[in-house]
Formats: C-alpha cells, structure tokens, sequence
C-alpha cells in the first residue's frame, strides 16, 4: 500500500510535464463526477459483505451489490446519452463532451472492484488486495506516462484513471470464483429477499452518508472548474492527492483489518 501510494507521488512530477493545466482540469473533473458517483452504485451492499457469518449470505449480498452496480450504471448511461448537453452546460465543461460515455464505464469498474476488495476483505487477503492497489499504480501510472510522451492528449489521463480503478479485478474475481463455486447453487430469489430485507438499512442511510461525505471532498473541484476558465482545478485535485496519502496509506489500510 506505501508502494502504491508513493508511486503516485513520484510520477507526479513527470506526468505534470506531459499535460498541460487545462487537461488537468478536465481530467479533474472526470475524476471527481466518478468518484461521487461510485461510492453509491453498489447501494452500500458492498460493506456489508464482511458481516454475514455464512458465506452463502456475503454471496447473496455481493450479488445484490453487482445488480445494484449494473442496473445504476444502465441508469446512468441512458441520463448521460438524452441529457449530456444539459449537464455539461451544468458544470461548464463542453470539452468533456467526446469522454462522457467514459464516466459509465469508470462507475461500474469502480463499483465492482470495491465489490471483490470487500469479499477479500472478508477472507482475510490483505496481502492481495495491497498487490492489487499495487498494479493499480503501476499500470495507471504507465498508461499516462505512455499516451503523454505519445501526445494523446487528456485520454490519456482518463485511460489511465480506467486502469486505476480496474486493474486488479481478474486477479480478485479469480480468488473470488474458487471460494463461491461450491456456494451458487444456494442461491436463489429468495435468498437475495431475504437479504435485501436484512441488511436494507445499508441503501437507506449509509449511501447518503457516503454521497455526503465524498460530495463535501469532490464538489469543489467541479464548482471551481464550472465558475473559472483557468487550470485552477486540476491544482485542487493534484494538491488534494498529495494531501489525502497520509489518510489513504494508514486509514484505508487499517479500516480493512477493523472490518
């Protein structure tokens, strides 16, 4: 995990040498619209996966998270392709027309790799889990370094902030599937009911209050983007991942052995 977080810091100096200031800003909004919107399209099922004491009853919750994840994700494909012109004069960022069906695709990977870290969470696989935060760093970090010396432009950025959020997934998925095998056959309708009744209390409040907290953390970003022409933005957010190491190296890390 202090590899993963050290590795985004040090590539940093290189990376602000590729793009320009007003990619930065792009690439910080991109960031922040994915990052509210990921913490709440698994409707919180996902933390609740650690806390059954039978493991076909964590599976039940990690399919309703999975179902949670693909219906809002479908959800909000269908807003950005009849509304994109309307939210995009919202938050004054006309070029981020051409990325928006990005913002989709980042939810989803998001959501189902928090999914499969909360089942490893779950049996214990710490050591995987920093490997995949890890390859995450790794890969992202090689993927914008990559498209910036080849002049990509801001995709690179994005495509790189793709691969942060997905990579690690077929490694977690593949861990996951040998431990489930046995257990899918117990799964049924109204396994899932049965479920959703006992642990409803996750979509009714805890998905405000995980919207809440990351809004007061992500929405500056996009309001200082929307009411400034300048790269002030993107400073936020590279200031904002300087400062939140501290918080994800110890906090994170420690809040996976807690749960």
């Amino acid at each position: 995990t202090a590899f993963a977080q050290a590795l985004g810091v040090i590539v940093l100096p290189i990376i602000t040498r590729l793009y320009s200031p007003e990619e930065f800003a792009l690439f910080a909004v991109y960031t922040s619209i994915v990052g509210i919107l990921s913490v709440a399209v698994c409707l919180r099922f996902e933390i609740a996966i650690p806390l059954p004491e039978k493991d076909e009853d964590a599976l039940s919750l990690f399919i309703l998270a999975i179902l949670s994840n693909i219906v809002i994700t479908v959800s909000l494909t269908v807003i950005i392709f009849f509304f994109r012109e309307p939210i995009l004069s919202a938050i004054q960022q006309p070029q981020l027309k051409p990325f928006m069906w990005l913002i989709p695709i980042g939810v989803f990977l998001a959501g189902l790799y928090g999914s499969l870290q909360y089942w490893a969470t779950r049996k214990k696989q710490f050591s995987a889990i920093a490997q995949t935060r890890m390859t995450q760093a790794v890969s992202s970090s090689a993927v914008q370094i990559g498209a910036g010396y080849l002049s990509f432009g801001v995709i690179g950025l994005l495509f790189g902030q793709i691969i942060n959020f997905s990579a690690g997934i077929v490694r977690l998925f593949i861990s996951f599937s040998k431990e489930t095998k046995h257990l899918i056959n117990q799964i049924s309708i109204t396994k899932l009911k049965e479920n959703w009744k006992k642990y409803d209390k996750f979509p009714k409040y805890s998905t405000f209050e995980s919207l809440a907290n990351i809004m007061a953390i992500q929405l500056p970003v996009i309001i200082i983007a929307a009411v400034s022409i300048g790269p002030e933005a993107g400073y936020l957010m590279l200031a904002m991942k300087v400062l939140a190491i501290p918080i994800g190296l110890i906090g994170g890390a420690v809040s996976q052995v807690y749960l």
